[in-house]
């Protein structure tokens, strides 16, 4: 008896558990009585459940032959020396009188190698062989064994996907499999400093609050400073609140997430904040910075002395070497900072050279046949020129007569030379290219009208008259005035009345004619919506103003009355035009049964989740109408359309718009529409050319081209300079052929950058993973959560209507809890939700779709307390791993059913102190699935298939089997678990279990080699470090840090070779076809 160390103790809660126990604590040993043969024990209470089940307690002196040496499960809590901790991984003992050894990871993120001894282990989480139980007939019901199957399958994937999956499996944001690689090469290298670069559309938000979420899970207090220009401010706060559950504040020096607006970082305020500790640096649209030079300076001086640094920024275009040169040197400021211009123009050009030659044969790809040989002999030029040997053995290896003609190797080389031969490896820049199958397509409907005059009694006309007459009066011919006055007045001028008249006042304009003829027209426009039915109804020729075409339109073009799923977004960039149309709108439907919500600045928090969730939620809610408010990263997927009552004078503004409907995750099918109001005729005409021919904006995304924005305002202000009343017309040609040179340039390098991802195993694998996720988390995987609970004294309410599922504290049984040491979660977490606080019941779903699309409702995944009580409960209680059951099915067997997980001894790591990342990086070339292993026990058994069998029991029903080691005998003479013993006397069946647990475990070691794709992780580590050695060599770049990695992968590879199976359950499985 060892002193100090754990074993698995019987507790009797009935009467038949003398004899054959089915409920057990895990118990450490702190004393024992030779003479008596007695132990006493000590419960470890980490969770807080005694206050549930007490009565355990009692029990704490057992007879030493009814306790049995017993580990702790992976991922259970402990408590040690150095606080609280989590279970990594187990070393197992040399002998039997030995302790167990732990890898576990303490709260302050140190990860430490202890002896069990030393530790307090949650009593109620143990890891006891299967095999022992399956001997000693310790058969659970079959409904344990049917859901801890469905639970554990899909925990192994989530634990062992890409490093950080499980963190973001726990997250509203629907992650792409360009994202998780980007993640996943985030933590490639310590510490995280990296640029994503990718075009707009693609997610960078996304992908920086993924590794925020990353860190902050993984390390207590960790620190994040976000810096983002102001108006996304509250998107940031929104994205952090809704997808990742973090919580972010302004100006709050003691928050662990505090958000500073871009233009505040020279005020007295922000240098609380600068010069406070923290632990990473995000700036959003960082390549504003380059024309501040002071908030240059302050965010170069924060990325000197913070660990990580996330910049987030335009895809920056090679051929403007300067501004490409200066947002690396706030990357890597040692590096880059005092790096002559001279310099790194030759580093380009070096660049550019090998990107020009290898583009041009990734163009020939696509007639691979007819330009194999070519191809081939520039790839050999290329490797001779480059001086490349990991290259040259690439090229070497492409055998022309080869089946494929070569063409599997010609791509590893192409996407080896796009990958490795550019001038920072640590700039992310993901095309839309590579979604191009998942993005929705963008389509155009345009409703121009004529402004109507005097003799109309709607004299719009005299309103854009007296403004273009009063600008071009008072214009002083500087950039202020045309920025400050002039866009500003002509915007709400082509709004609506309401918003010119505001925005004159704001101005702090005087001038009489132009104040008359805002509020004639508003008059006049106040007296037209008063008519709104008649209008529509009667007579659409009284129709003058562009609220009432837009009415018009909603009315007479789309189906809002009829079809329930139809929905509009409309934008304006005006609240006084928001709140007019908000009112119309409402005016006329709302006695038609559906009405319209606003989203505005006038709203607070509260209000504004109202809208959504209406909107979202309420079939009667067809129309949202926003300000640029709306334009903050809110979910407007459901809609159909989206209306532009008015145009903004900026690219990225509409792109935002847009944006918010052209997103990923909404179907490709369903085409993102945008409906066009302006007046003909005008400047607002001119202006809506620009952005449909010029920049394409209703057609595509920006596309890598939001980083010349800047450039083409400044073109539309000298274009106003020059004449406000057709200086957008003639300067138009200009502004196209910028716009087309840039994107000439853009596609240049975007080749490039795909060429990267021809092969890149990762992203294939990240595939995979994402493949099999889904196939996971789906209903199946729900119902295997909701029947656990449901055992373990956790019921959901019934009935569960479109994937949601509702908790009640009141609904936790303890008495049913107690079976398996069930721990409720905290409820009290809930309290705060958007979904409590407005309905007052925990509502959610296990579906990540649904909650993708209702940022109201919870989400029941990795992370939630409802989600975590299960998984821990289920994988880590007594319950569920071994089995005997009946079933019916399309045959007859008899035979044992093995199911196992994958483990790595990752000890080696932790000696060495290879980073965990690292493994986690090249995990998913491991097998990621369970691997189940049928042994047969008759002939007859040996000759059904083996996939049949696992078929049979990955698709057990609760109703449908029988409890073949069911304890009561019921209505008969004896019980099954008599009858089985009986059948298989124990000098029967115990050497029997040991030949056919030896056989699995041999065949699940022969299926872990074959499933295992080392050969590819050695070639990924491989082609890695090459390309660090060909980027350090051809930059002339230190190679210290190469043959550091190269260590790295090296004992991460020889770790993985010593992955092997764990037995995670098993069950006696018996089919007949007659029931």
């Amino acid at each position: 008896m060892l002193i100090g160390c754990y074993y698995r103790c019987p507790i009797p809660v009935e009467p038949r558990d003398e004899e054959h126990p089915r409920f057990f604590v895990l118990a450490q040993v702190i004393d024992y009585d030779e003479i008596s043969d007695m132990v006493k024990v000590k419960m470890h209470d980490l969770l807080g459940s005694f206050q549930y089940y007490s009565e355990i307690l009692t029990h704490d002196t057992f007879y030493a032959p009814t306790i049995t040496r017993c580990a702790a499960i992976q991922g259970g809590k402990v408590q040690s020396q150095w606080g609280e901790g989590t279970i990594l991984s187990k070393i197992e003992p040399s002998s039997d009188d030995e302790p167990y050894w732990y890898i576990i990871k303490i709260s302050n993120g140190r990860t430490v190698k202890v002896c069990e001894t030393a530790l307090q282990i949650e009593y109620s989480q143990m890891d006891f062989d299967p095999t022992l139980q399956l001997k000693t007939y310790e058969f659970q019901h079959p409904s344990w064994f049917i859901n801890r199957l469905k639970v554990s399958r899909n925990l192994q994937l989530v634990d062992h996907a890409a490093y950080g999956f499980k963190v973001l499996a726990g997250c509203r944001a629907y992650l792409l499999p360009h994202q998780i690689s980007t993640v996943a090469r985030c933590f490639e290298t310590l510490p995280i400093r990296y640029m994503l670069a990718d075009e707009v559309g693609l997610g960078k938000t996304v992908e920086a609050c993924s590794i925020l979420k990353i860190l902050t899970s993984e390390t207590p207090n960790f620190r994040a400073l976000i810096i983002v220009p102001g108006a996304l401010v509250s998107q940031w706060k929104n994205e952090l609140h809704y997808k990742y559950a973090l919580t972010a504040t302004s100006y709050t020096v003691g928050s662990n997430i505090s958000i500073l607006p871009m233009e505040e970082l020279d005020s007295i305020k922000a240098s609380r904040l600068i010069n406070a500790h923290w632990d990473l640096i995000i700036v959003d649209e960082t390549h504003r910075l380059l024309g501040a030079n002071s908030w240059y300076e302050k965010v170069q001086n924060l990325s000197r002395r913070i660990t990580h640094i996330l910049l987030l920024s335009a895809t920056p275009i090679q051929d403007r070497n300067e501004e490409y040169r200066r947002l690396l040197a706030l990357l890597n400021p040692e590096q880059y900072a005092d790096m002559p211009p001279e310099r790194f123009a030759f580093l380009v050009k070096k660049q550019k050279q090998v990107q020009q030659s290898a583009n041009q044969q990734l163009g020939r790809l696509e007639k691979f046949d007819d330009y194999c040989e070519i191809i081939l002999d520039k790839l050999q030029s290329m490797a001779d020129t480059l001086e490349d040997q990991a290259l040259t053995k690439l090229v070497n290896s492409i055998d022309l007569s080869s089946r494929d003609k070569g063409k599997e190797f010609v791509t590893q080389a192409l996407s080896y030379i796009c990958e490795n031969y550019r001038v920072e490896r640590k700039v992310i820049r993901n095309r839309r290219q590579l979604i191009a199958g998942k993005m929705a397509k963008r389509t155009l409907i345009k409703l121009p009208y004529t402004p109507s005059t005097a003799d109309e009694t709607y004299n719009e006309m005299g309103a854009i008259q007296n403004t273009l007459s009063y600008l071009t009066e008072y214009s002083d011919g500087t950039e202020e005035y045309i920025l400050q006055i002039a866009i500003p007045l002509l915007g709400a001028l082509f709004s609506s009345p309401w918003a010119f008249e505001d925005m004159i006042h704001t101005l702090g304009i005087k001038d009489e004619g132009l104040l008359n003829s805002a509020e004639t027209w508003r008059n006049q426009a106040e007296q037209e919506h008063q008519l709104v039915n008649q209008a529509l109804d009667e007579d659409p020729d009284i129709i003058k103003g562009r609220l009432m075409v837009a009415m018009n339109y909603l009315d007479q073009e789309t189906d809002i009355l009829s079809n329930p799923d139809c929905k509009v977004v409309v934008f304006t960039g005006y609240n006084a035009t928001l709140l007019q149309f908000y009112e119309l709108f409402n005016a006329r439907f709302r006695p038609l049964g559906i009405y319209a919500v606003a989203f505005g600045k006038h709203m607070n928090r509260e209000e504004l989740e109202d809208s959504v969730y209406a909107f979202q939620n309420d079939s009667t809610c067809k129309v949202i109408i926003c300000d640029e408010t709306g334009g903050e990263g809110r979910n407007f997927q459901n809609a159909e359309q989206i209306i532009h009552l008015d145009m903004p004078w900026s690219a990225n503004t509409l792109e935002q718009r847009i944006g918010r409907l052209d997103r990923l995750g909404r179907s490709p099918e369903q085409d993102v529409l945008s409906v066009v109001l302006y007046a003909e005729d005008s400047i607002e005409e001119q202006l809506f050319h620009i952005w449909k021919d010029g920049m394409k904006l209703f057609e595509q995304s920006l596309s890598g081209l939001e980083i010349i924005t800047g450039e083409l305002n400044n073109l539309i202000v000298e274009a106003l300079l020059d004449d406000f009343q057709n200086g957008l017309e003639n300067a138009f040609e200009d502004i196209l052929d910028q716009a087309e040179e840039m994107r000439d340039s853009v596609e240049d390098e975007q080749l490039f950058d795909i060429g990267a991802t021809l092969y890149r195993p990762l992203s294939l694998g990240v595939d995979h993973v994402l493949k099999l996720y889904a196939q996971e988390a789906d209903n199946l995987f729900a119902q295997a959560m909701l029947g656990w609970g449901r055992q373990a004294g956790l019921e959901s309410e019934y009935p569960i209507q479109n994937g949601l599922v509702e908790f009640r504290e009141s609904r936790f049984s303890p008495n049913a809890a107690k079976q398996s040491l069930f721990v409720p979660p905290d409820w009290s977490v809930y309290q705060d939700s958007s979904i409590v606080r407005r309905e007052g019941r925990i509502l959610g779903s296990f579906d990540r779709n649904i909650a993708a699309l209702r940022e109201d409702i919870l989400f029941f995944a990795p992370g939630d307390g409802v989600y975590n009580a299960i998984i821990s409960n289920a994988v880590g209680c007594s319950r569920g791993r071994c089995a005997a059951i009946g079933t019916p099915g399309p045959f007859n067997y008899d035979g044992l059913v093995y199911i196992y997980r994958i483990e790595v001894p990752i000890e080696k790591l932790v000696d060495e102190c290879v980073p965990l990342q690292t493994l986690a990086q090249f995990r998913m070339f491991l097998p990621l699935e369970q691997i189940i292993v049928p042994i047969g026990l008759t002939a007859k058994s040996r000759e059904i298939p083996e996939k049949e069998v696992v078929s049979a029991l990955l698709n057990l029903k609760e109703n449908r089997v029988d409890h073949l080691g069911r304890r009561g005998a019921g209505r008969l003479s004896v019980s099954p678990l008599e009858m089985f013993i009986l059948k298989t006397p124990p000098e029967q069946w115990e050497p029997l279990v040991a030949v056919c647990t030896a056989n699995a475990f041999k065949r699940a070691t022969i299926k872990l080699r074959e499933e295992a794709d080392l050969k590819t992780a050695h070639k990924e580590m491989n082609r890695i470090i090459n390309g660090y050695h060909a980027e350090a060599l051809y930059f002339d770049r230190d190679l210290e840090i190469v043959e550091e990695k190269a260590k790295i992968f090296q004992t991460t590879l020889s770790v993985m070779k010593q992955a092997k199976p764990v037995l995670d359950s098993v069950c006696f499985l018996r089919v007949r076809k007659h029931g």
